[in-house]
Formats: C-alpha cells, structure tokens, sequence
C-alpha cells in the first residue's frame, strides 16, 4: 500500500532518541491506530527503508487482528521477525 495516496493525519512521537511523523489515516479507528502505533514503537526502524516497512506492515498486522485478514506466510514470517529482531 503506498500510504502517500491516502489523506491523513500525521502525529509526531518519539522511539528511542529518534523522532517520527506517524500518519493516520481520515477512515483508521482508534483501535487500528494504536495497533500500528504500538508495533511501530515496538519495532523502532533506524533507516528510511526500514521505517516505510514498518509502516506497512503495522496495516498488515491492524488487517489481521481487526478484520481478521489472512496473508501469505512469507508475509506473516516478515512480520514476526519484525518483532524478534
């Protein structure tokens, strides 16, 4: 999902001695912004890359426990090392 074509709001927070824009989008509930929220915390990207995967995966991860979502398991195995590293 390409989070630059959708309308959002952006919220500063802080992870570490790192600072980060963390958008949310106009149609997100509470619920899933804080699912992504806390595992973009938890994961704590370092690079530019890193932090526009972890943003995507944070939605992969909200789809699943929200709307009980199913993807590949090459995905679900990217997102739970996401959470070991």
């Amino acid at each position: 999902m390409n989070l630059s074509n959708h309308k959002m709001n952006k919220e500063i927070i802080q992870v570490g001695s790192k600072i980060y824009e963390f958008p949310r989008m106009h149609y997100e509930t509470d619920e899933s912004y804080y699912i992504r929220q806390n595992f973009f915390i938890k994961v704590g990207p370092k690079t530019q890359k890193e932090y526009m995967n972890t943003l995507n995966m944070s939605i992969v991860l909200a789809n699943i426990k929200i709307l009980n979502c199913k993807y590949s398991p090459e995905v679900i195995e990217h997102l739970n090392n996401l959470l070991i590293d």
